[in-house]
């Protein structure tokens, strides 16, 4: 046994003298999530076009405008809901009304893991630590998007107050987008009340957004497309000092993934797929719904890594930085192997960094990865992704080392790794987390060893 899984093991070796390395994540281990049934997932394809080479983007810069406790076998309501709308989405959507849509019925039996969930989640106050540490090991399909409302800070933790904010953000992103010039148009011509330079930045955005999760045909449905449309220009905007970097479309992926999916499993007791036809089967609301939340999660989970986007991207250069050196001293032959091939990490690591990984797993496995990051609070994505990076390349370091051309070693890391996760599952991103978590804890307060 050699590289990370080597090092790690010899850290679980009972002979070790040290203390802290035996050490194990409480309430965080593969074992604890019993009652999730693991299946073959296909992968998270995404072209091999030259975008890859230019992760970096075209950088805009411009100027700011302006419930019921219920037991394991009985099922909790979901937040929100809809009855049932005209088919069709308009292309620019009134902003939803007051009226509060009727729940649904309840969904049947609750698995074990769910029955957890709905017990914290039908607390009168959410008890956000219980959560954060029952989300580190995986949220059930059908809660997730409520835990990652609550642990962005979107949702109050207060139930009695939830709907009561949540329409109200909602209502004031939709007079956000009716006053930010974003018309009913397709391309950046066709909006006479934004500037010259917002057009610019509309137009990069529209150019990125076909490549958004090219093998699922839900991202590519025109109604998908507006929502992402709307949601990335009004953060740009929003946000000058960042602005708009190529990228950002795919973090919005989970997002309208796992709320779609709460949306189909309790209103319509079945799983989200991804040929779903939105127009014909979500209603007009509970998307208008999907949309705010997606905008409202986004920004809470940008606001830890803004410095990954501002000019010279200070965040990204420091987590490659510390990737490098925590593989050279977890894996020194693969550090070796990767140098003296002439692969930098800034080569590959740029784009894991950049895109969180969206682009390295299928959406369903990475909005499990996500449940791990989005439980570590603020570092999740700053700190503990780093982590997860340093794990990933060491799960694969035998194969790495195999390869000895160029070309090869930069089409695996760049790319071909998709294919080895296509079959991952929950026990797979389970190990992956224990092992980031391990890591994270011999380094991060240790910051001499990475020197």
């Amino acid at each position: 046994m050699s590289g990370l899984q080597g090092f790690l093991g010899k850290l679980s070796d009972p002979s070790s003298n040290s203390d802290s390395t035996n050490s194990a994540a409480p309430g965080r281990s593969a074992a604890h999530n019993v009652g999730i049934k693991k299946k073959p997932i296909k992968g998270w394809d995404d072209d091999d076009d030259d975008d890859d080479d230019g992760l970096r983007g075209e950088r805009i810069t411009q100027t700011a405008t302006t419930t019921t406790t219920t037991t394991a076998t009985t099922s909790r309501p979901p937040p929100s809901s809809s009855s049932p709308q005209p088919s069709s989405v308009p292309s620019f959507p009134p902003a939803p009304t007051s009226q509060t849509p009727p729940s649904p019925p309840p969904r049947g039996p609750l698995s074990p893991l769910e029955a957890k969930f709905s017990k914290i989640l039908d607390e009168p106050n959410v008890n956000l630590e219980s959560l954060k540490a029952a989300a580190w090991c995986g949220c059930p399909e059908s809660d997730r998007g409520e835990v990652w409302r609550l642990l962005l800070g979107y949702s109050p933790t207060n139930r009695g107050r939830r709907e009561t904010v949540l329409e109200r953000k909602r209502g004031e992103y939709w007079k956000a987008i009716e006053g930010c010039g974003l018309g009913s148009g397709g391309d950046e011509h066709d909006h006479p009340g934004i500037t010259k330079t917002e057009q610019v930045l509309l137009r990069q955005i529209l150019v990125d957004l076909p490549r958004t999760a090219p093998s699922i045909p839900l991202f590519h449905h025109p109604s998908i497309q507006l929502l992402l449309k709307r949601v990335l220009y009004l953060w740009s905007i929003r946000n000058p000092a960042c602005s708009y970097v190529q990228g950002l479309n795919d973090l919005c992926c989970p997002f309208v993934w796992s709320f779609l999916s709460e949306h189909t499993l309790s209103a319509q007791s079945k799983p989200i797929t991804k040929g779903i036809d939105v127009t014909k089967e979500i209603p007009t609301t509970t998307l208008q719904h999907i949309e705010s939340d997606t905008y409202w999660c986004l920004t809470g989970l940008l606001n830890s890594i803004q410095d990954h986007y501002t000019p010279n991207q200070p965040g990204l250069q420091k987590q490659v930085y510390t990737l490098s050196k925590i593989v050279e001293r977890t894996d020194a032959n693969l550090s070796q192997h990767l140098t003296s091939h002439g692969v930098e990490f800034i080569q590959f690591a740029f784009k894991w960094c950049n895109c969180l990984l969206v682009r390295e797993f299928d959406v369903s496995v990475i909005c499990r990865l996500w449940d791990t990051h989005i439980s570590e609070g603020s570092e999740g994505f700053s700190v503990f992704h780093v982590y997860t990076c340093a794990a990933l390349l060491g799960k694969f370091s035998e194969e790495v080392q195999g390869i000895h051309d160029f070309g090869d070693l930069f089409q695996f890391l760049q790319g071909g790794m998709k294919e080895k996760t296509e079959a991952w599952g929950e026990e797979e991103v389970a190990v992956l987390c224990s092992q980031a978590f391990v890591l994270k804890s011999l380094f991060q307060n240790s910051q001499a060893h990475l020197t």
